[in-house]
């Protein structure tokens, strides 16, 4: 039977050989047949296609959005297609309170719980807006070494508090009923079982041999560590101390004095802006050199692709590549480079000696190294540029001479250096302007900025804070910045600036140059935050109850400022609008934030 023929094929024999002598007349006729039987059979089977959101085609799928609420043309067709499905589940499930739960969920991207009635009758709604997530394993930084020895660390690398979080264990879904105590992320109290400590912590230590061995959660002991002394008795096969509101550990164990540690831990972090392991965009970088860091693996300095085991290493034998670099970082450790230089002059000849040259040190998907140490970046020759890619720095960068520097999802503040000095300090400094500097921050989460005058820098998703003691930007460099939020005073020659939120005094020297759209200069007491302690959950973030303006003021009618891009304040007015859709009419309630 041919594809083309099926009507015709289906005569008998005879009829078919009848027609043969006939000049095929009975064949021609069936061919014009089949035109309509194709037709038939195509919309009998795109009507089969059509019970299904999964694979109904357009106008099927908007008749269907149609019907249950769902006809948001303006997401795209693998968006749309989803939000059909959940429209269609939720209408399956409608008036229970799992498909009222989910629906307020995935409105708002928030976990909702929804309370039986209390004898009022009124149901208690509550959202939690931190976004915890497990850390990759980093190395603790460590505490003053001339008061505790090797005994004390924070978890956190950067040697900053921060709170830590369980998390959630099993997946959400409309077949049952939230509970927090599975589905929410919670801070860790001090009296929590070992399964929740093993929710929050993880933490292991390498033996003589190098292997590495994780503690017992049933080991680990929750304490206020407030001044890095435990209180009261411990067991006695205790290996460690944690204080989970401020993220601090002490070790307890003499033998495990002094071996290497890595921590895992959960926390909330300020968003997808700074480092962190968060699902970040690794753009494809290229480079005649290309080198690997990983503290555990093998040192292979003189491979064709070489491998370090130390980030100062790595920088050391860029001094003799001719071309361009690319170093990236396979783990989540901390590098301790000292006072470390990076210029534009190499120990051989150049490929290019007119051309800048070229370096990028990156992290690797899923990892959040630390780097340790003061960076200063000459350009004396031709000029060097850098790109700092899903780094957390401890430290500071000096800038001489031509510099272009791009920096991408870092965070970069001095926390060890301004613990000895006792004050704050720059993040990033230039002392003299120069032609062909430029410094570009992205996604990152930065302290002061020091830059010379005339120097020009570009802000994008930033937060630049001047810890309340240092004006944020200093010195007058001309400023391009685009949905970014300046804690403290700036000091600027020129400014162009869209959806930026300036939270202490502004000065531009000229101001009829570039210009300011859709942002706010406010006195940095006019602000209301959420935390301004980084390490902190809501670090940089507006409060709820933030002024109205700053909060719809932005080009989209969002917040203003670094986080506008999350959407916060759209999110919570529409799980505020949706509340009754879920509800039964005239049903009340309270709604309570975490």
């Amino acid at each position: 039977m041919t594809a083309t023929r099926r009507i015709y094929d289906l005569l008998p024999e005879l009829y078919r050989r009848l027609d043969a002598r006939n000049h095929h007349a009975l064949r021609d006729l069936t061919e014009v047949l089949e035109v309509g039987r194709g037709q038939i059979e195509r919309d009998i089977d795109g009507l089969y296609r059509d019970w299904f959101v999964e694979t109904a085609d357009h106008a099927a799928l908007d008749r269907i959005g149609a019907l249950v609420g769902a006809s948001d043309r303006q997401a795209d067709t693998a968006d749309h297609r989803a939000l059909v499905a959940d429209a269609v589940a939720y209408r399956r499930r409608e008036g229970t309170r799992a498909a009222a739960e989910t629906r307020l969920r995935d409105l708002s991207g928030w976990p909702v719980a929804i309370a039986a009635a209390d004898e009022e009758g009124s149901v208690s709604i509550q959202v939690w807006q931190n976004q915890a997530c497990r850390s990759a394993l980093l190395t603790p930084a460590p505490f003053d070494r001339a008061r505790t020895g090797s005994r004390a660390f924070w978890l956190h690398p950067l040697g900053i508090d921060a709170p830590l979080y369980k998390m959630p264990d099993r997946c959400p879904g409309m077949d049952r009923i939230f509970a927090a105590e599975h589905d929410a992320p919670l801070p860790l109290g001090l009296d929590e079982n070992p399964g929740a400590v093993a929710g929050a912590i993880e933490l292991q230590v390498a033996d003589a041999a190098g292997e590495w061995h994780g503690i017992a959660p049933e080991r680990i002991v929750l304490t206020a560590l407030d001044e890095w002394q435990t209180r009261g008795k411990h067991p006695p096969d205790a290996a460690v101390a944690v204080d989970p509101r401020r993220g601090r550990l002490v070790i307890l164990d003499p033998a495990l004095v002094g071996v290497p540690l890595l921590a895992s831990f959960g926390w909330v972090p300020p968003g997808t802006i700074g480092g962190g392991s968060y699902d970040r965009p690794l753009p494809a970088r290229s480079a005649s050199w290309v080198a690997e860091v990983d503290r555990f693996a093998v040192p292979t300095p003189g491979a064709k692709s070489p491998v370090f085991s130390s980030l100062g290493d790595a920088l050391a034998a860029f001094r003799a590549v001719p071309g361009c670099g690319l170093i990236r970082i396979l783990d989540s450790a901390t590098y301790d480079i000292g006072d470390a230089a990076i210029h534009d002059q190499a120990d051989v000849c150049l490929a290019d000696p007119d051309a800048p040259r070229r370096l990028a040190i990156e992290a690797a998907a899923g990892e959040s190294p630390t780097v340790r140490g003061a960076l200063e970046l000459r350009g004396t020759g031709s000029g060097l540029d850098l790109v700092l890619d899903g780094l957390w720095i401890d430290g500071a960068i000096r800038i001489e001479g031509r510099v272009a520097m791009r920096m991408t999802h870092c965070t970069l503040h001095a926390c060890s250096a301004m613990r000895r000095a006792r004050q704050a300090m720059p993040a990033i400094a230039i002392g003299h302007a120069v032609p062909g500097q430029h410094v570009a921050i992205a996604d990152s989460l930065v302290g002061p900025l020091d830059l010379a005058r005339g120097v020009h820098v570009d802000l994008q998703n930033c937060v630049i804070d001047g810890y309340d003691q240092l004006p944020a930007i200093a010195r007058r460099p001309i400023l391009t910045t685009r949905r970014s939020t300046v804690i403290g005073d700036a000091d600027l020659a020129q400014l162009t600036a869209d959806d930026t939120l300036f939270a202490g005094t502004l000065a531009v020297e000229h101001p009829g140059r570039g210009h300011i759209a859709t942002s706010i200069a406010t006195d940095a007491t006019g602000v209301r935050w959420r935390s301004k302690l980084l390490g902190e959950p809501g670090y940089a973030r507006l409060d709820r109850h933030a002024d109205h303006a700053i909060t719809t003021g932005a080009s989209d009618g969002g917040e203003i400022g670094a986080f506008g891009g999350d959407r916060h304040f759209p999110r919570a007015a529409l799980l505020h609008s949706a509340i009754t859709d879920v509800l039964p009419a005239g049903q009340r309630y309270a709604l309570s934030w975490h």
